[in-house]
């Protein structure tokens, strides 16, 4: 009982002790004025509605939520008295001329020579503005005017990427343009390697060249010319050309939307498939009783039905490179494949084709492939035979493999795949294979596919849909003639170049020199897998991928890539036509995290990018 009583008389002891101190920290910091001969333990704890005090630690801070509506206005209030008249201004003749130079060029033309923070007056604005002046780097006279950060690599297009999304935009009539071409500012001068910083200097400021550093995120301002590892500027003076300001070359110039046209510079098939097109006539010529088939499908992916029964939902044409799942195609839309160097393209004629110019470059890949998966109306009656063989013409060869369905009421099917190379003309690396990957053993649900094998290069693959009519047979003959027919097509056609998708006549690239940094410094920098699209010494402006979703600008390199998203920043990825986010390409610093189909080790930034902000001069 002694040992219990002395436990109880320390406890008690205790608790007094820490209540009286307690008390006494609360009162000395002003959160308490309750006495102590009244103060309980538990007051200490009465604020927490979470029940356990570890409960009311606060966790890391989330990201910047997305902006609430504005409120309704108030209304106005009352005006007020007249304030006295103040007394007159003082004349100094040394102070009457003194005004708010205009630019940190004409800053510098006074006599400052120390970059930092100073107030100007851009020609049309009311008040003068604060900005940072660079007055040291390349000749100095820069005025910084914005500069892009990335809070939040995994988040494309959200709450933070206030270039690349609509957070700020205000509801008026630029309501539907990016803040890279309206008239809204953000962020703080300060803070330009913390946060997204727009001034108004980007759009009010007019001059003729830009310069761009980049700098590691949260570096204080003086320190900003010494921890900036690449610092590069035009000399060319090509702004005066757009209007003077990045805003206005974008607005009217580039504007940050989704260009659809396409650049002749893609279309490496361009020239054969003109060329297939007007040879169709005399290809369905050598075919007696060509079924002239309809083009049905309700999605421009097959045909349904065809006429006669010929289908029940058939003529699904799929492509596939190396290891990859196969991948369905839409007719008469181009398909490119810039890192395996294919272009492939279906063309709705009689008879139907689709081609596939595979490059190969450096022979990396082991294998690529076509595939048809067709319903027939022969619905598991009459015939089926295959063929298989080579034809010859000059230097161009030509394998051949044909499934044929034929011998009911239905017209008859004749799909018939080749692949064509030519050393002499194409520097081909001919397939060590042409192999049947799946074939049909009947007459209805046929899966065919075909397979060129061995790392093949500079080579033609295709498929042709042939048709008789009543179901009559198509010969071997018959299929080696329309075949000699299309290599007559083939062989004036020199090597098809390797895709690109530059799209430079609907961008703008301007070449830069340095001040910190080289060529091999910039290389160094871009995703492998990307740094034979792009060249360096540029700033890239609007660069597009391949489906026309624009970048802001590329700093440092001028992109020939189909995925600029990988090293350009301010990727907007919204087709305003519609509802749906262009993921891959949406971000202040868009892909640098690499893109999901590809292997992050070699198509992503460098965590020092990505951790780094690029900050925006004009002069």
């Amino acid at each position: 009982m002694s040992v219990v009583r002395d436990w109880i008389i320390i406890s008690i002891f205790l608790l007094s002790t820490f209540t009286v101190n307690t008390t006494q920290a609360l009162t000395d910091l002003g959160m308490c004025s309750c006495q102590a001969s009244g103060f309980h333990t538990s007051t200490i704890f009465s604020n927490y509605k979470g029940g356990k005090f570890y409960e009311s630690i606060r966790g890391e801070k989330g990201d910047v939520g997305r902006s609430g509506e504005p409120g309704p206005e108030g209304h106005s209030g009352e005006i007020g008295e007249i304030g006295a008249r103040g007394p007159p201004a003082f004349d100094d003749p040394k102070n009457y001329n003194t005004k708010v130079p205009s630019s940190c060029k004409e800053l510098m033309s006074t006599g400052s020579s120390q970059s930092g923070v100073y107030n100007i007056k851009p020609n049309g604005l009311t008040n003068d503005i604060q900005v940072y002046c660079e007055l040291t780097s390349a000749g100095g006279g820069w005025t910084l005017i914005a500069s892009v950060h990335e809070n939040n690599i995994n988040g494309k297009c959200t709450a933070g990427d206030l270039w690349s999304n609509d957070q700020g935009i205000t509801p008026n009539q630029f309501s539907r343009k990016t803040n890279w071409e309206n008239f809204e500012t953000f962020g703080h001068v300060e803070g330009s390697t913390s946060s997204d910083y727009k001034s108004a200097a980007y759009f009010s400021l007019r001059g003729h060249n830009l310069m761009i550093w980049h700098v590691p995120n949260d570096v204080e301002m003086p320190q900003w010319q010494s921890s900036s590892f690449l610092q590069y500027y035009t000399t060319n003076g090509f702004l005066s050309s757009y209007g003077g300001t990045l805003q206005t070359l974008f607005l009217k110039y580039f504007p940050m939307t989704m260009v659809l046209e396409q650049d002749n510079e893609r279309n490496g098939l361009q020239r054969i498939a003109e060329s297939i097109t007007s040879v169709a006539p005399n290809l369905v010529n050598l075919i007696q009783d060509f079924f002239m088939y309809s083009y049905d499908g309700s999605d421009n992916s097959y045909i349904n039905d065809g006429g006669s029964d010929m289908y029940d939902n058939g003529n699904k044409v799929f492509y596939k490179i190396g290891e990859m799942d196969y991948v369905q195609v839409i007719y008469e839309k181009q398909y490119t494949d810039i890192n395996n160097g294919v272009q492939l393209y279906s063309m709705k004629l009689h008879p139907f084709v689709t081609i596939m110019w595979v490059s190969n470059p450096s022979g990396r890949t082991n294998s690529f492939g076509l595939k048809v998966v067709s319903g027939t109306g022969a619905d598991s009656n009459g015939n089926f035979l295959s063929y298989t063989g080579s034809v010859s013409s000059g230097n161009l060869t030509c394998k051949y493999q044909s499934y044929n369905v034929y011998g009911t009421a239905d017209p008859s099917i004749s799909e018939v795949y080749f692949s064509c190379y030519s050393v002499e003309l194409w520097n081909s690396v001919p397939p060590s294979g042409f192999i049947r990957a799946s074939w049909s053993s009947q007459t209805d649900n046929l899966v065919n596919a075909v397979s060129a094998q061995g790392h093949p290069q500079s080579f033609l693959m295709g498929y042709l849909l042939l048709s008789r009519s009543g179901g009559l047979q198509i010969s071997e003959d018959q299929v080696r003639a329309v075949l000699e027919r299309m290599m007559q097509v083939f062989l004036p056609i020199p090597r098809i170049p390797d895709p690109t998708c530059a799209r430079l006549n609907e961008s703008l690239a301007v070449e830069v020199e340095y001040v910190k940094g080289d060529d091999d410094q910039i290389l160094s920098r871009i995703p492998p897998l990307e740094r034979k699209f792009v060249e360096p010494r540029f700033i890239h402006f609007r660069p597009l991928d391949q489906d026309g979703n624009p970048n802001a600008l590329c700093p440092g390199v001028k992109s020939l890539s189909c995925h600029p998203q990988s090293f350009c920043i301010g990727g907007i990825g919204v087709n305003y036509n519609s509802t749906e986010l262009h993921k891959n390409s949406c971000g202040d610093f868009a892909g640098w995290n690499g893109l999901p189909s590809d292997n992050a080790t070699v198509n992503a930034k460098s965590l020092s990018d990505i951790k780094s902000s690029i900050l925006i001069f004009i002069r």
